[in-house]
């Protein structure tokens, strides 16, 4: 199982260049694998209405669930456990986003598809 991180799915669904060649060819190889932690929708939200991320036109925010789901990814919800966790866990940073993303990997001993330096460097993670 891999767990993305919330830049990971949006370089994935639109074909951003700057998506590890490593992270596509896997994420495309064994989508059924692929878990998308529920706040990456909420980040993705939030994102958009800073005007900060544009989604392709004519494209409304529910719509990218169904590009998710059409990717065959699969949700992971936040759990009681992974709440605890983003509170528990030793994070050098308080980006609550980061934090339940990197919790879900963890709770689910998933790798974990970042290219953020900050999460890959958490000693308590694997990383695809």
């Amino acid at each position: 199982m891999i767990v993305v991180d919330t830049h990971v799915l949006i370089w994935y669904l639109t074909g951003d260049d700057r998506l590890d060649p490593s992270h596509r060819r896997e994420l495309q190889a064994d989508s059924g694998s692929v878990l998308v932690p529920t706040v990456c929708y909420w980040e993705i939200a939030l994102l958009a209405g800073r005007g900060r991320l544009e989604l392709m036109e004519g494209t409304d925010l529910a719509e990218l669930i169904g590009f998710v789901k059409r990717a065959g990814f699969r949700d992971a919800p936040l759990t009681a456990e992974i709440a605890i966790l983003s509170r528990t866990l030793p994070f050098s940073h308080e980006d609550p986003a980061d934090r339940f993303i990197a919790a879900t990997a963890y709770a689910l001993g998933a790798r974990l598809a970042t290219q953020d330096a900050r999460l890959r460097s958490l000693p308590f993670l694997t990383f695809g």
